[in-house]
């Protein structure tokens, strides 16, 4: 009986110390250090080739500040205050702008201490090239068909298309549910493209319902893109012109 009652006794010890207390005290935030951020900021056409000159009239803004400063001519800028006070330890994002180019925000840059390099990207707003769009479903397919005819020239060139389920489709991230970069030969001014129903179904369609598109000239290189938090959805800013049809998700 002593046995059984000391491996008992020995069994309750065991129990009471696997048990968890409760947590302690979390250790102090680490230190908050000063820093800077710096790059360059790369300009390009509509083609994707890089433009090397004009960096001076863009405008940067970090954060929400109102106060802007601009990269000197060879395109370098360099960040080392918010609004007058210090960087320090923390998340900031940049938004780029100017009047020939496609708005871009550079987001998620977190410095830590010190100088942190990030380049910006910025493309020209492209021509209108597009010169009509519309939309079909032919009877009996699994596929919608799109068809563009474009302006004619000697280079590559790129459309961008957006779908939606309401006649309200646009570029912006909370208007299309489905997009689409359509590659523009030269040698083609008309382009016909088949987007398999599967495609739009996949986006939240529903089979036989109707579907908006919009369609615009857009750029080589996906240049100006950036995400929206809001949506998770990719903004595309470097367009111009639209073009609006609608048919039947197959």
């Amino acid at each position: 009986m002593k046995k059984a009652s000391f491996i008992f006794c020995l069994a309750v010890l065991f129990a009471s110390c696997a048990r968890e207390g409760p947590t302690g005290p979390t250790g102090p935030v680490g230190p908050s250090l000063s820093g800077s951020i710096s790059g360059h900021l790369k300009l390009y056409d509509m083609y994707g080739s890089s433009i090397d000159t004009g960096y001076t009239h863009a405008a940067l803004y970090i954060n929400t500040s109102t106060t802007a400063l601009s990269p000197d001519v060879s395109g370098y800028y360099q960040f080392a205050t918010v609004g007058g006070v210090a960087i320090t330890t923390g998340m900031y994002f940049i938004t780029a702008s100017d009047s020939a180019f496609a708005r871009t925000i550079k987001n998620n840059i977190q410095i830590v201490s010190g100088n942190l390099n990030v380049d910006i990207k910025m493309s020209a707003l492209p021509d209108s090239f597009l010169y009509t769009f519309s939309a079909n479903h032919p009877a009996g397919s699994v596929n919608d068909s799109l068809a563009f005819t474009f302006k004619t020239d000697t280079r590559q060139r790129n459309c961008i298309v957006f779908a939606n389920s309401s006649p309200t489709v646009n570029l912006q991230p909370a208007n299309y549910m489905w997009s689409k970069v359509i590659g523009v030969s030269p040698a083609a001014p008309f382009v016909s493209f088949l987007l398999p129903g599967q495609d739009l179904i996949n986006a939240g369609f529903k089979s036989g319902s109707k579907v908006y598109f919009a369609a615009y000239s857009y750029v080589i290189g996906d240049v100006s893109v950036y995400e929206d938090f809001t949506t998770g959805k990719n903004v595309y800013n470097a367009v111009s012109g639209v073009h609006i049809d609608s048919t039947i998700v197959p």
